[in-house]
């Protein structure tokens, strides 16, 4: 049941107006300089050396019903470094999930908890890490990320793997950059760019689902998706979470980030640890 504190963090939090997604046109030859524009996204990408933020999720499930609160937070190291934990409410239960998941350069853990705090961890599962800074297509589940990172990759390796930058002209006269490329399991991805945020998707549609950035922040001289939501327009099945409404509520780009924050916590004595390191091929 919505305790009263839940009740007036989703009063509190924000209407997000959505905009119809306009027919338009391709634009001729003397449009913009495409080739320029791919510099430009794949400079912004390659000058973010770290990356923490934290985010609110306030979910709905297929049948609009107030389903899941998440707060999520990431951190990117320098390398292939990157930590991402997330603590979520299941409101109709009234039952938390708590996990972390840490890639250390070289070694996966996926960690399940109890409660918030390390002591509780009950089950750790060890894997040879398999992602790269540029490559991540198993990453968490985050509207922010996949606004920032569509499928766990950066737009330029994209447009390195056959994805193709097309210019469009809307009914009302206006230009929008569009990047057309081919996503996990080969269905297509479209991401309508904005030139004035490093050319961050503003709006992305995969699979019948569309994830919109509503606003964006600057930090450390780069933007990143600040507020937004995913919606999931596909039916035939009860949803648990079909939209998010998404906040970042704190963000750090270019920081110094300590090194021992990949570290695995310190487990309890009765830990379940599964390590499958070397088994795959």
């Amino acid at each position: 049941m919505l305790t009263v504190r839940h009740r007036l963090r989703v009063a509190a939090f924000f209407v997000t107006l959505v905009l119809p997604l306009q027919s338009a046109q391709a634009v001729g030859h003397d449009g913009p300089d495409l080739d320029a524009i791919r510099a430009a996204i794949e400079r912004a990408w390659s000058s973010v050396q770290t990356l923490h933020f934290r985010s609110e999720e306030l979910c709905w499930d297929s049948a609009g019903q107030f389903s899941l609160h998440k707060t999520i937070d990431y951190t990117l190291g320098v390398g292939d470094q990157r930590i991402f934990k997330e603590d979520s409410l299941q409101v109709s239960r009234g039952s938390n999930s708590h996990r972390i998941q840490i890639e250390d350069g070289t070694t996966y853990y996926g960690i399940a908890l109890k409660t918030q705090d390390p002591r509780s961890i009950s089950q750790v599962k060890i894997e040879d890490q398999e992602s790269t800074r540029g490559n991540h297509p198993g990453f968490p589940g985050c509207a922010a990320l996949w606004l920032w990172t569509p499928g766990g990759r950066p737009l330029h390796e994209y447009l390195q793997s056959g994805g193709r930058l097309e210019v469009v002209r809307t009914p009302d006269g206006s230009e929008q950059i569009i990047l057309i490329a081919e996503g996990k399991f080969g269905q297509p991805i479209r991401c309508e760019l904005d030139p004035e945020h490093d050319y961050l998707p503003r709006r992305i549609n995969y699979a019948d689902i569309e994830w919109q950035a509503t606003a964006f922040r600057c930090d450390g001289g780069r933007w990143f998706p600040a507020r937004g939501k995913m919606i999931d327009f596909r039916a035939g099945k009860d949803r648990l979470v079909a939209e998010i409404n998404f906040v970042v509520t704190e963000l750090q780009i270019n920081q110094p980030i300590a090194e021992d924050i990949f570290d695995l916590p310190e487990l309890p004595d009765d830990v379940l640890i599964k390590d499958e390191r070397g088994r795959k091929p």
